[in-house]
């Protein structure tokens, strides 16, 4: 009897977490309905994906207020065979990719926002910072350009240049 109403159980999980990735309304409503967040909702294919990459660049000033060459807000650092299971280091990635995100939906709403107001705008700023030591002052440029994958070509974009901060009063 227990292996039947495992199995009935089971097999109830399994059509309704297939349900729910379809996009209907009853999907919608059965996840509205899991309040303990049981049924997991895998969007395989997004609908709109990734087509360009990030890249931020900062540099600094000297005392003279002359700029240092532009450099990676993160170099790339060799990967370890552990990566693949506890990889810490990524957090730094995605904190970088989520500030750039952010500052593109800035971009795309209204231009009565001024993005020295946004704190998307202050973390690449304090970003820009830690990764110029020795400089009285910094800047960050953020341009995208196409993904590896991406369909759509095309040089890079401008996406975003800092003013220049006078590196005492960025906060971190």
């Amino acid at each position: 009897m227990v292996d039947i109403l495992s199995a009935v159980l089971l097999g109830t999980c399994l059509a309704v977490t297939a349900l729910v990735q379809i996009d209907t309304p009853l999907s919608y409503r059965l996840l509205g309905l899991d309040y303990f967040a049981l049924l997991p909702d895998w969007r395989l294919f997004a609908p709109d994906p990734m087509a360009s990459d990030f890249v931020v660049l900062s540099r600094g000033f000297d005392e003279q207020q002359s700029p240092n060459r532009w450099r990676h807000i993160r170099s790339p650092e060799p990967r370890h065979w552990w990566a693949g299971f506890f990889n810490p280091s990524r957090r730094r990635d995605k904190a970088l990719f989520d500030a750039c995100k952010g500052l593109s939906r800035i971009d795309a709403a209204a231009s009565d926002i001024v993005p020295a107001e946004v704190i998307e705008y202050w973390r690449l700023v304090q970003l820009a910072a830690q990764s110029q030591a020795g400089a009285s002052a910094v800047q960050f440029l953020v341009f995208q350009h196409p993904s590896l994958g991406s369909i759509q070509g095309g040089p890079p974009r401008l996406f975003a240049l800092s003013g220049v901060h006078d590196r005492d009063h960025v906060v971190g």
